[in-house]
């Protein structure tokens, strides 16, 4: 049985022990700007190990702010002539983006497919670091010593919205994209998909007001 403190007429409206800090919008804009600024450079490489009648499977590489490259695994229907939904898969702390026949059955079904490996963690992409204090007890804490603008979840949640804006690109979808594509700013997406797990431990650490308002 669950143990509240608060009746449940207040627990409907509470809103969480960490205010929303006063230059959160000013924190965000700052971070989308330093995103706007960052050339993707995104490069699509065949993967040529899991050959598939439903699928066109790729590598898909760009770059992230604090100049990190990125992995995504990226997925789209064979002989794709029109632009499709898509999927973006973000994993759970110190994961990978999984199997590739794990995302198969969404391309079966229509959708275009993008599985980042966060960065730092369990997959391909790089964390270039270069902040100071410590991560001896987990990499989760990377920044808390140093400026907001370090914090790991901050560039984490920016790799998500990089990978959206890219995947928005109607050009990725059709068969016969070239595997270097150069993209210019693309709209970002009204709501950042969420990922499972990944950053669930931030509400336990002080110091970051930034990122839970995000939440």
């Amino acid at each position: 049985m669950p143990l509240l403190d608060k009746p449940l007429h207040e627990l409907v409206d509470y809103q969480g022990r960490n205010p929303r800090p006063d230059d959160f919008d000013t924190f965000w804009d700052t971070a989308l700007q330093e995103l706007d600024a960052t050339d993707p450079q995104v490069v699509l490489k065949p993967y040529t190990q899991l050959n598939t009648s439903a699928s066109d499977c790729f590598d898909l590489y760009f770059n992230g702010v604090g100049g990190a490259r990125l992995h995504a695994k990226y997925f789209r229907p064979k002989k794709s002539l029109r632009p499709h939904p898509a999927v973006l898969m973000f994993h759970g702390y110190t994961g990978h983006s999984g199997e590739w026949v794990d995302k198969l059955a969404y391309v079966a079904e229509g959708f275009c497919v993008a599985a980042l490996d966060c960065r730092g963690q369990g997959g391909l992409s790089e964390d270039t670091g270069g902040v100071k204090g410590t991560t001896h007890h987990g990499h989760i804490i990377r920044g808390l010593d140093d400026s907001p603008e370090k914090l790991l979840f901050r560039q984490i949640f920016l790799d998500t919205a990089q990978l959206a804006r890219i995947v928005m690109n109607p050009c990725l979808c059709f068969t016969g994209t070239p595997y270097s594509v150069g993209l210019p700013g693309l709209p970002l997406p009204l709501r950042l998909p969420a990922g499972l797990g990944n950053g669930s431990g931030q509400k336990c650490l002080p110091g970051t007001n930034h990122l839970l308002s995000l939440l």
